[in-house]
């Protein structure tokens, strides 16, 4: 988790430094690669997961195949995402606001 909340901390300061509109997406683990094979034979590959798309922004019509560990799972994953982008959109409105 710490390799991937220093991302998201460099990810916002970008934005508050440079205008930068950070996007986060999730590593899926497609048949065929390297993280597919990787993750199933270690036990971390998970099928068919539903990720909450409140947003609207795309509809995912494919299965998925994402990973998980003893640090983090597709659920929390999705938290972190949802709650980063939210507070992009509060950075980057306020930022708005300001230049007016």
């Amino acid at each position: 988790m710490k390799q991937i909340n220093t991302t998201l901390d460099f990810a916002m300061n970008a934005l508050k430094k440079y205008d930068i509109l950070p996007h986060i997406a999730l590593a899926r683990a497609d048949p065929g690669t390297d993280l597919f094979a990787e993750a199933k034979k270690n036990g971390h590959l998970i099928s068919d997961v539903t990720v909450s798309n409140t947003g609207g922004v795309h509809a995912d019509m494919f299965t998925r195949h994402l990973i998980q560990n003893k640090e983090f799972n597709p659920e929390i994953l999705n938290k972190i995402n949802v709650s980063f982008h939210r507070r992009a959109v509060i950075v980057f409105g306020l930022k708005t606001l300001k230049n007016f």
